[in-house]
């Protein structure tokens, strides 16, 4: 699988020094199932550049990827309406809704 062109940005700028681990980790999780890129941004940026938080977010994704999307994507998780803020089919720098 080949990862686009923002999300390697992201993962580099988020995972710095652990940038290749992060990358090597995508890599290995998300080829057999062929996740999107919208679960790929929605993982990374769950994971806040934590590679045990990375691992966490893949494997919840595995099991069902809504579920990542909503943490990702939607703010006031706790209500009967919650708000989304976030749109991870977009690039990295392009996902926030307030500037569409």
């Amino acid at each position: 699988m080949k990862l686009s062109k923002d999300i390697k940005l992201e993962i580099q700028k988020s995972f710095k020094q652990r940038s290749k681990d992060a990358a090597d980790l995508i890599q290995k999780q998300f080829t057999d199932n062929k996740m999107s890129n919208r679960i790929i941004r929605c993982v990374i940026f769950l994971a806040e550049g934590d590679l045990e938080k990375l691992e966490h977010y893949i494997k919840i994704a595995k099991t069902d990827y809504r579920d990542v999307i909503f943490m990702a994507e939607y703010i006031e998780h706790e209500k009967k309406h919650p708000k989304r803020l976030r749109d991870f089919n977009r690039s990295f720098g392009r996902h926030d809704l307030k500037k569409i």
